[in-house]
């Protein structure tokens, strides 16, 4: 047990470490460098979901996923489907699903990420992709300690892909974050800078 806890402190760190790595390189360095490659939109999501559902074994997470090969940074795209997945299972009602779903339409595609439960403030909303933002509510775990970096780094990778992260949260229909990435971009960005 001892071996286990240093192993996931030492993960923490190391994500932690990362993620000032990141910010560092989007605000004062050459932006988020992506190195784009065909991948299959479908295979990183459900690697993603087999690791929550290992480590959430009561959480239902549902997946509606075509295959969809885009010309992506794939470790990006885990890093980003990663945190949005993770936080809606984190953040959300554990009595029910937490849904991902996939839709393309032409050179698009929209990757919703949907949970239940206590909604996200409108004020928070606004400010919600700063970095060092963290929610105001607290996780169902207590090993979810960060930075309040993640949904910055998110955005910031998303974008640098040319896509856009959009978020919907209320009362009446739960917390959504859509991911709009296209699928073949002529000329992939490779920075971005805020």
């Amino acid at each position: 047990r001892v071996i286990a806890r240093m192993q996931s402190s030492s993960l923490r760190m190391s994500r932690m470490i990362e993620q000032i790595l990141d910010l560092t390189r989007s605000r004062l360095a050459d932006g988020l460098q992506l190195r784009p490659e065909p991948t299959d939109l479908r295979e990183t999501i459900t690697g993603i979901v087999e690791e929550l559902r290992t480590a959430y074994p009561g959480q239902e997470i549902v997946v509606q996923c075509p295959a969809v090969i885009g010309n992506w940074d794939r470790d990006r795209l885990e890093q980003v489907f990663s945190n949005l997945i993770g936080n809606a299972v984190i953040y959300g009602d554990a009595t029910r699903p937490v849904t991902v779903v996939v839709r393309q339409e032409d050179a698009l595609v929209a990757v919703d990420i949907h949970n239940d439960g206590e909604p996200i403030s409108e004020e928070l909303q606004l400010v919600l992709f700063n970095p060092f933002r963290r929610g105001e509510r607290d996780s169902r775990t207590a090993k979810t300690a960060g930075l309040g970096l993640g949904l910055y780094i998110s955005n910031e990778i998303v974008r640098a892909h040319g896509g856009g992260l959009a978020l919907r949260s209320n009362a009446a229909e739960g917390t959504t974050f859509r991911v709009t990435l296209t699928v073949a971009p002529p000329t992939p960005r490779t920075e971005v800078k805020p």
